[in-house]
């Protein structure tokens, strides 16, 4: 937000409050020299002695709405993110700040009434984010209607670098204005917990992008003698859903099963979903991605999820590519079960 005198003493105060918290964070990081000595002295804690027994929760990966506060499964940080909408087969998710005081003038602060690290939204820290790895997340709340309209209106204000509006003079901070603010500084490492995710959705994007043109696979492939005209058309794949295709198509060996004896029933669900279900189990107990194929054409048509159960199979068409025809015959489609999604 284009801030001008205008700004609110509110504004000030969160400023200053701000950069006296980000130093006071940044002199208690410990340097990599500290972390040497420690595991050093500690050598005989590794992380397979610091391993739960305990299963994690499953995701929350059905149904993910705007004003979803969800927790991202990423391997080294803690990380919130509020999903503000929908856009064809991604959504649009805005990271939280750790500290309860916005930094600077394209931060909210969005609530006083949760913990800290979910009050401040960086505005300035929006991204989209495919679903395949949007689902690996937990929901932790859910922010009011009032709350996300605020946030949508504020981004929007962000955006298009508007005049200064009153609405927002006592929820964010001050501009940076000079380039030795310890405030860019923050900016920079925030976005670099991103980096992995980022790579991988891009690289995921680009995939789904080739592969709705080109063939997943060579027709003579060592995968030929199941997916033909009769074939199964229900496969289970022991790799992760966003390093398959590529593998396919360069004609790498792959473990394969069949999953076979089965009747499933597809229907149209009411958010016009192809869904297939089961009162059986048609594979290992678990959730699963699941990539969607083009029998004929050996295209990708989208992705989705399955969920299975002892007595249960589920599996969802959530996400078809924009522009591909998902309109063809339930024996038309080949449905692959992958491993989750891995950065």
């Amino acid at each position: 937000m284009t801030t001008t005198t205008k700004a609110s003493k509110k504004s000030a105060e969160f400023t200053a409050q701000f950069i006296q918290q980000w130093m006071l964070h940044k002199s208690l990081q410990p340097t990599p020299e500290g972390i040497a000595e420690f595991e050093k002295k500690n050598s005989k804690y590794n992380a397979s002695t610091a391993k739960s027994t305990k299963e994690p929760k499953p995701f929350d990966y059905e149904d993910i709405k705007a004003g979803d506060i969800r927790l991202l499964a990423l391997p080294d940080e803690m990380c919130y993110v509020l999903v503000l909408n929908k856009i064809v087969s991604s959504h649009i998710v805005i990271a939280f700040s750790k500290f309860s005081i916005p930094a600077t003038d394209d931060e909210l602060l969005i609530s006083n009434t949760r913990a800290e690290y979910l009050s401040v939204l960086q505005l300035w820290n929006v991204r989209t984010m495919n679903q395949i790895f949007l689902r690996r997340s937990w929901l932790i709340d859910r922010v009011t209607d009032a709350e996300l309209d605020l946030t949508a209106s504020a981004l929007a204000h962000t955006m298009t670098q508007a005049e200064f509006n009153p609405e927002f003079a006592d929820r964010v901070g001050m501009p940076i204005t000079n380039p030795d603010d310890p405030r860019s500084d923050y900016k920079n490492i925030m976005l670099k917990r991103y980096d992995a995710l980022d790579a991988v959705d891009f690289d995921w994007v680009m995939q789904c992008d080739g592969f709705t043109k080109y063939v997943v696979w060579r027709r003579k492939s060592h995968i030929d003698n199941i997916i033909t005209n009769d074939g199964n058309q229900y496969l289970r794949i022991e790799e992760p859903s966003n390093r398959l295709l590529r593998k396919l198509r360069a004609n790498k060996d792959i473990k394969i099963y069949k999953l076979v004896g089965k009747d499933l029933n597809c229907h149209m669900d009411a958010c016009g979903q192809l869904v297939w279900s089961s009162n059986d189990a048609i594979a290992p107990k678990g959730f699963y991605d699941v990539l969607f194929i083009r029998r004929d054409t050996r295209t990708i048509l989208g992705s989705g999820y399955a969920d299975i159960k002892y007595d249960h199979t589920r599996m969802v068409f959530s996400d078809p590519w924009p522009g591909v025809d998902i309109h063809c015959k339930q024996d038309d489609i080949v449905v692959i079960l992958c491993n989750e999604a891995t950065l």
